[in-house]
Order: structure tokens, then C-alpha cells, then sequence
């Protein structure tokens, strides 16, 4: 039971991990695209 439990433990701490990862990544890709948006119109309009 012991045994179980901490590999519950550590599955998770790293689905945590992975949690986080995936929400940095997700922001850090949208505002790119959103940046690239802006500066697409930007030169378009401009």
C-alpha cells in the first residue's frame, strides 16, 4: 500500500509538471501568434 501510494505521489508531482509546461507553452505560442497578427496587420495598414 505504502509503495502504491508514492508512486501516486510522484505520478502527481509530475503530471503537475507537466501541467505547467504545457500551460508555459501554450501562452508563450499564443502570444507569438498574436504578435505576429499585430505586426501582419500593422504592415498591411501602415
Amino acid at each position: 500500500m505504502s509503495s502504491l501510494d508514492r508512486a501516486n505521489r510522484r505520478l502527481n508531482r509530475a503530471s503537475r509538471i507537466v501541467g505547467f509546461l504545457a500551460t508555459l507553452w501554450l501562452i508563450g505560442f499564443w502570444s507569438i501568434v498574436i504578435a505576429a497578427v499585430g505586426l501582419g496587420v500593422y504592415v498591411l495598414v501602415g
